[in-house]
C-alpha cells in the first residue's frame, strides 16, 4: 500500500475544507438573504401604513414573519392594524406575540393594554399598563391613564 506524500495529504485536507466551507457559507448566506428580504417587507408594510394602505401592510408584514418569525416589530404593527380596524381578539394576539418576542418593550404592554381596555376588561389594561410603568415609570401618559381607570372607579373584570 503505498503512502501518500505529505503534500497530497494536506490538498486533499485543503479539498474539504473548501467543500465543507462552502457549505457553512451557503448557510450563513441563506440566512443572511432571508433576513434581508424580512426586513424588506417590513419596510415596504411600513410603508403601507404610513400611506393609509392597510390591507397591503397587512400583507407584506404576514410576509415578513413568514420569512422570519422572530421579527416582533411586524407583530406590532400587525396588532396596530388590527387595533385601529378594532379588531381587538386579532390586534391582542399579534401584540402578545411581539411581547413573547420583546416583552422589554414599555410600547407592547401600552398596546395590550389599550386592546384589553376596548374590551372591557379593565383589570387586565391595568396590569398591562403597570407592567409598562415598571420598564417606564416616567411615562405621563401611561401614568394619566392609570390615574382615570383609577379616578373613575371602572368595574374590574376578568382576565
Amino acid at each position: 500500500m503505498a503512502v501518500a506524500n505529505r503534500k497530497s495529504i494536506i490538498a486533499g485536507l485543503i479539498l474539504v475544507l473548501v467543500i465543507a466551507g462552502a457549505g457553512t457559507l451557503y448557510t450563513i448566506y441563506t440566512a443572511d438573504v432571508k433576513s434581508g428580504q424580512a426586513a424588506g417587507c417590513l419596510s415596504l408594510g411600513i410603508g403601507y401604513i404610513k400611506n393609509g394602505k392597510d390591507a397591503e401592510a397587512v400583507t407584506e408584514l404576514k410576509k415578513a414573519v413568514t420569512i422570519k418569525p422572530g421579527l416582533w416589530k411586524a407583530y406590532y404593527y400587525l396588532g396596530g392594524i388590527y387595533l385601529k380596524k378594532n379588531r381587538l381578539s386579532e390586534a391582542g394576539e399579534e401584540f402578545a406575540k411581539a411581547l413573547k418576542l420583546k416583552p422589554g418593550m414599555p410600547e407592547i404592554y401600552n398596546a395590550l393594554g389599550i386592546v384589553y381596555f376596548k374590551m372591557g376588561k379593565v383589570d387586565a389594561a391595568t396590569a398591562y399598563f403597570q407592567a409598562s410603568l415598571r420598564i417606564n415609570p416616567l411615562n405621563e401618559q401611561v401614568n394619566a391613564i392609570l390615574e382615570t381607570i383609577n379616578g373613575r372607579g371602572m368595574k374590574q373584570t376578568k382576565k
